[in-house]
């Protein structure tokens, strides 16, 4: 009999996604779930048990996730004894942030036990409680709160690189080495839709139709061209760090925007494509999977361990 992993959810800016995974001989997506987040977090608590409701499963764990510019993730070395580690691992932390380390969580995780080389990880408290307040009122139990770019690394093995276009910010996730690297651009899809409001002088809803539609086609066109050459020189940026990407998975909220993946071939001369994770074989709406691929990497983060 199989048995389903604990749910992988992601909170996005726009839109809250659910996945449910279970667990044979490998991960296998069964059932997900959408909602449009709301405008008021109040709401949040009971759109998250209606969503929980729509897959019809009674597994309650869950895990989520932070990214940048909430979190940071990197690899640090703490050659000291066990007791003073914590010590190690806060001082480390305190010269890479630019606020009072007080206000930050930091965790650590071993990597490499003979060099004492350590996972980092630093996220501000704040995100962490905003993130976390809407569960107690929820049956839903958090058991973990993973990094963006280690689920989408889970979801998507196959590729060099994952491009995440959100809504208001973009983040380039690079495979290479221990850990995966990160580059966030405060840029994203609501930045074209903005512009297509402006160009063709049209209410939000009906820019966003549009765009989803027919892409930037005569309106918006100047947004997207500014966040391709964003995305460009992120590519170049971890190509003189790590060597060269060659295929790039699509991913989020933007990365449905007609003839996308022609425009970033184009301009980076790399493969982009819209991925499909591979826990999403023979899953149901599989159509969707690229909007689902965050919470997918999430839903196997206990298969990974």
């Amino acid at each position: 009999m199989n048995r389903t992993l604990p749910l992988g959810i992601d909170i996005g800016t726009t839109r809250l996604r659910i996945v449910c995974t279970e667990l044979n001989t490998t991960p296998r997506v069964c059932a997900v779930a959408a909602r449009d987040v709301p405008n008021t977090s109040e709401l949040l608590p009971s759109l998250i048990v209606e969503t929980w409701d729509q897959l019809r499963t009674i597994e309650r764990r869950c895990v989520l996730s932070v990214g940048m510019p909430h979190a940071q993730l990197s690899s640090a070395t703490l050659k000291t004894e066990e007791g003073g580690r914590s010590r190690a691992a806060y001082a480390q932390a305190r010269c890479r942030v630019d606020y009072p380390i007080g206000d930050a969580v930091v965790r650590w995780h071993a990597i490499d036990h003979n060099h004492d080389v350590y996972a980092l990880g630093i996220v501000r408290a704040e995100a962490l409680r905003a993130m976390l307040e809407s569960f107690p009122a929820t049956s839903l139990r958090v058991i973990a709160i993973d990094h963006d770019s280690l689920a989408l690394q889970r979801a998507l093995p196959q590729y060099d690189a994952v491009l995440d276009i959100g809504h208001a910010r973009t983040s380039l996730h690079r495979f290479s080495g221990a850990l995966p690297m990160t580059i966030c651009l405060n840029a994203g899809s609501a930045q074209m839709t903005k512009q297509i409001q402006g160009d063709l002088g049209i209410d939000q809803r009906s820019a966003e139709l549009r765009k989803r539609t027919y892409g930037v086609n005569g309106a918006g066109e100047a947004a997207l061209d500014r966040l391709i050459a964003e995305i460009a020189a992120a590519v170049e940026a971890f190509e003189r760090q790590s060597g060269q990407v060659q295929r790039v998975a699509l991913v989020g909220n933007g990365a449905r925007l007609v003839q996308l993946p022609v425009q970033l071939r184009r301009a980076c001369g790399r493969h982009f494509e819209l991925a499909v994770p591979v826990v999403f074989a023979n899953a149901p709406d599989e159509g969707a999977s690229a909007d689902f691929a965050l919470a997918a990497g999430l839903s196997t983060w206990s298969a990974a361990e």
